[in-house]
């Protein structure tokens, strides 16, 4: 509850979309903030923000594939995410034909 306003942004930026505010977003949002605008309703456009929803689809393709998503699988991880949650994209990705195929190499090269 302490703190500016911009410093509060500067630190969601960061959090949300893994990079420092540019200024015209950061005037934008801290504009919205002083004419009332609820920070739940300022992080919700973050959270819910094509940049955002990007970086988790990559976080999520990374983490399970080892490697990043196409673009179109980029924009359907999005839409899994809105339409039910990241824990289903992450299901969705671990019960593929790709990732049992590299389960099945990572068995070969243990034995």
């Amino acid at each position: 509850r302490s703190g500016s306003i911009e410093a509060w942004l500067y630190a969601l930026y960061l959090e949300l979309l893994g990079r420092p505010a540019d200024p015209g977003g950061r005037d934008y949002w801290a504009g919205r903030a002083r004419a009332g605008l609820l920070r739940y309703s300022i992080v919700a456009n973050f959270y819910y923000s094509p940049e955002s929803l990007g970086r988790r689809v990559d976080a999520i393709y990374s983490e399970t594939l080892d490697r990043a998503p196409t673009a179109a699988e980029r924009t359907e991880g999005a839409a899994v995410i809105l339409g039910q949650d990241e824990r289903r994209l992450r299901v969705l990705a671990l019960s593929s034909d790709e990732y049992y195929q590299q389960f099945l190499v990572s068995v070969a090269t243990q034995q």
